[in-house]
């Protein structure tokens, strides 16, 4: 029930990427009532606490974001179809993160006694943009210190060991315009971009299905262009995602959209391609290295009656893995439909994801 109330608590304090102070305040001010002393939100609007220093000097990050998808203007209602609580938000991340600060909370009550590794909660900041709280708060204070990273943020059966990145490419098209009767025939920007559209995503869909991957993706989640119904469009852009796994997949993607933007590329067609949102940190733990430690996990989740599945997904773990610090991105509740007004939880899973957290800090602590 507490479990509950304090994910439902959360959930109804707005907190789209950027601003999220006060869910941070709320979880901070929550640490504080529990007993932990030296909790601070810092400039990037993390909640930091670093607990229970180890012998070793190094820290494991336990982590859970505080940002949502979802802009003031969405509805915040809470509510309850038969086991299900509807509400945006309400499981990506919230509930990971309830669940997490109850875990902490564990940790005061019971304090680790000659542990190898410290205690690093983090209430990471604006994860859902490119995890600029963790990048920041890493960037700043350094990695050399970091033994490991978990990201709470999934639902509880999925396990991602490996990282995904993606690049947004803004696709521009001029074109002459004109009178749409007087000018007929004269190259419109929306078509042409739309050509580009349609001939990159079908050679990325082909060499993604060829090489049966399962991560590179592509995206196009804007478009815009032509000023009205009797003009020619002389003005045309398309925002284009490509993620993948590996780089080497990246490439893949970003040549299919360079081959089709020289295609269409004529005298009277000018188009541009800009990267215009570089986010990407691409992973360099070795692949043998998560892959174990993903069964061990996997293993106690089987302990729990829980079948894992096993991913790779684009997490606060993107930035440390980059550095070398193998980093794990594990759900501490059951949820479905994130990113969506849908969104649901299962409230009963919340126990359960407590239970696993406290198997991993049986792991080091």
């Amino acid at each position: 029930e507490e479990l509950t109330k304090l994910t439902c608590d959360m959930t109804l304090i707005p907190a789209p990427s950027g601003h999220e102070r006060k869910r941070a305040e709320y979880c901070a001010e929550w640490l504080k009532n529990a007993g932990a002393e030296g909790v601070e939100i810092d400039e990037f609007c993390n909640v930091v606490w670093k607990a229970f220093p180890g012998k070793s000097g190094k820290w494991i990050i336990f982590s859970a974001h505080t940002d949502t998808v979802f802009d003031f203007d969405v509805p915040l209602e809470i509510k309850k179809e038969d086991d299900k609580l509807y509400c945006p938000g309400i499981g990506d991340d919230t509930a990971n993160l309830a669940v997490l600060m109850l875990g902490m909370r564990y940790l005061i009550e019971n304090p680790p006694q000659d542990n190898e590794y410290g205690v690093l909660f983090i209430a990471t900041a604006s994860e859902e943009v490119g995890s600029v709280g963790m990048f920041n708060y890493l960037t700043k204070n350094g990695t050399d210190d970091i033994h490991f990273c978990y990201s709470f943020d999934a639902s509880i059966q999925r396990i991602y060991t490996g990282t995904v990145n993606y690049y947004n490419h803004l696709v521009t098209v001029h074109a002459p315009g004109g009178h749409a009767l007087g000018a007929f025939g004269t190259p419109s920007a929306i078509e042409e971009l739309s050509k580009v559209i349609l001939d990159t995503s079908a050679a990325c869909r082909e060499y993604i299905a060829n090489e049966k991957l399962k991560r590179p993706t592509i995206n196009v989640g804007m478009m815009s262009g032509g000023n009205r119904h009797n003009i020619i469009a002389a003005e045309a852009h398309a925002l284009i995602e490509l993620r993948s796994d590996k780089y080497e997949r990246y490439e893949v993607l970003a040549s299919h959209l360079a081959k089709a933007i020289e295609k269409y590329t004529t005298e009277q067609v000018t188009i541009t391609n800009e990267i215009v949102s570089d986010t990407a940190h691409w992973n360099t733990v070795p692949d043998e290295v998560m892959k174990k430690i993903g069964e061990e996990h996997g293993e106690m989740l089987h302990s729990l009656g829980i079948k894992p599945r096993y991913s790779s997904a684009c997490t606060d773990c993107r930035y440390p893995m980059s550095k070398g610090i193998p980093s794990l991105d594990v759900g501490l509740c059951k949820t479905s439909y994130p990113h969506n007004v849908g969104e649901l939880l299962y409230p009963d899973s919340l126990p359960v994801g407590l239970e696993f957290l406290l198997m991993i800090f049986e792991r080091y602590l």
